[in-house]
């Protein structure tokens, strides 16, 4: 299924599974404000449906998330926090009480990488990179990255990704935590989706309860830390130094 307001995302039930698939591939999936508010729509049902046991993403093509798309934040930048879509969708995901399960290959970039940093089961493809280019757009971190890479990484190797903007490989990934397993042979979604049904398969309200538990420490301070960066983001997109970095990324001429 293809909601309506958004066509680049294919939304489908299989058994217990919420299976959401970004498929823009053209554009590399970056996201659009669309694309946004039907992933946020799809995961809250998911959140207030019962017979649900696990919220399942994959991309089409070979680069599974290439951020925002950049025409979108010209359009948002004006809006409140709270009325954004790409934040609406980051607090649905950070409140949904669903596991959440992820298949990568390709490129993660933005919040393409940094919506991983929230799910509870990540599988790449060994040539992933993890890309969080915030400073060379004139940027900042968001989804509370700037927070968890460091607990994750050490601050010095956060500092490489944050601020340097360098790519992060499938073997740092897997080394920090953000992914699971590198999966050699095959295809990372197949695996996921083997996973996801094996979370379906557990007794619901232990699996709710168990990773309520594990998620619970820190809850309040990534919400707090989401708004912060969320509120320097929106400084950053009004300035005039980020708005013709970004300008000169949207435009069909650029070198």
């Amino acid at each position: 299924m293809r909601p309506e307001l958004a066509p680049e995302l294919i939304i489908e039930r299989a058994g217990a599974i919420l299976h959401i698939r970004l498929d823009r591939p053209a554009a590399r999936n970056a996201l659009t404000p669309a694309m946004y508010d039907g992933m946020r729509a799809a995961i809250a049902a998911a959140s207030a449906d019962d017979a649900i046991r696990a919220v399942l993403v994959t991309a089409a093509g070979p680069c599974f998330c290439a951020g925002n798309d950049a025409a979108g934040f010209e359009r948002m930048r004006h809006l409140p926090r709270d009325e954004r879509p790409g934040y609406r969708f980051m607090t649905t995901l950070l409140d949904c009480p669903k596991p959440l399960v992820a298949a990568v290959a390709g490129n993660a970039v933005g919040i393409g990488a940094t919506m991983l940093l929230h799910f509870d089961l990540v599988y790449c493809a060994p040539g992933t990179r993890f890309h969080f280019p915030f400073t060379r757009l004139g940027l900042v971190p968001e989804f509370a990255s700037s927070y968890l890479l460091p607990r994750m990484a050490g601050h010095a190797r956060a500092a490489r990704w944050l601020l340097l903007g360098d790519p992060m490989d499938a073997t740092d990934a897997l080394d920090i935590g953000l992914v699971t397993e590198c999966v050699p042979d095959g295809s990372p979604d197949t695996h996921a989706q083997a996973v996801a049904e094996r979370l379906a398969a557990l007794p619901a309200t232990a699996l709710a309860e168990s990773r309520a538990l594990m998620r619970a420490p820190k809850r309040r301070d990534v919400a707090e830390i989401m708004a912060t960066e969320m509120d320097r983001l929106s400084e950053r997109l009004a300035s005039e130094e980020t708005r013709a970095l970004l300008a000169r990324l949207a435009s069909p001429n650029r070198k």
